[in-house]
């Protein structure tokens, strides 16, 4: 039997037939490091789904951004990304008011 879809804050984040994780930034969190089906990597950056996060990866180069969930304030409340390749190692950072309120260090396998 398939998974539910993922959804965060109404958003449809995964139809996968598995069911992908979705990684709480919000939290502290060990090194993520592999990928979920479809190669891809899921952070929640806000706890609510009234105020969002402004949310970078460093180095920018390192992924990229396939799906966002939006917050009732139309900053990002998760995000979908996509390492650029096998070993792309990368820093999900989430800022609101100045202040880092989720990151997270992906290092996926080479």
């Amino acid at each position: 039997m398939a998974a539910p879809p993922t959804v965060v804050c109404g958003t449809v984040l995964s139809n996968s037939v598995a069911a992908p994780v979705v990684f709480d930034a919000t939290h502290r969190l060990p090194i993520i490091k592999g990928t979920t089906v479809g190669g891809v990597l899921m952070f929640r950056v806000a706890r609510g789904c009234d105020d969002g996060t402004h949310v970078s990866w460093d180095p920018p180069s390192a992924a990229h951004l396939v799906k966002v969930a939006y917050a009732r304030d139309g900053l990002p409340v998760a995000v979908v990304l996509k390492p650029s390749g096998s070993g792309a190692e990368f820093r999900l950072i989430g800022t609101r008011n100045g202040k880092v309120v989720a990151s997270a260090t992906a290092k996926p396998a080479a």
